[in-house]
């Protein structure tokens, strides 16, 4: 996984644990042998809704980045009218978060949208069908 420049990291990877534990599934977006880009709602934060996109893998961990998002966009998106990659786009910030093999957000960090890898940007354009 490449190294990037943190506008802040979550020291205690309990808060993180709890944070990602508290979304409530709504569905998947994308999928192809799992789901790729997932959509979540935040209950105790005013309903907002999450966007979780996977993006990279280790031996160890999947790397997932999570991005705010409105219904409005999903339906866009669902529509063929957006792209996953406007959509974040859209975000100043976006969460990074690795998740292991037992389920289990082991960090999160936070970042400038516009600093992330190019590999971690959804292409332009996805088909939303499942595969």
């Amino acid at each position: 996984m490449p190294s990037l420049r943190w506008l802040a990291e979550e020291p205690n990877a309990g808060y993180a644990q709890e944070w990602v534990k508290s979304l409530k599934y709504i569905k998947d977006l994308v999928w192809y042998d799992g789901p790729l880009a997932t959509l979540f709602e935040h209950p105790n934060v005013g309903r907002i809704h999450y966007l979780m996109i996977w993006v990279d893998d280790n031996d160890l961990h999947n790397r997932w980045i999570i991005s705010a998002t409105s219904l409005r966009d999903v339906d866009k998106f669902e529509k063929g009218e957006m792209s996953l990659q406007e959509i974040v786009e859209k975000n100043m910030t976006t969460r990074v978060i690795d998740i292991d093999g037992n389920q289990q957000c082991t960090w999160m960090g936070y970042i400038q949208t516009g600093a992330l890898p190019k590999q971690y940007i959804p292409a332009d354009k996805i088909d939303n069908k499942k595969v």
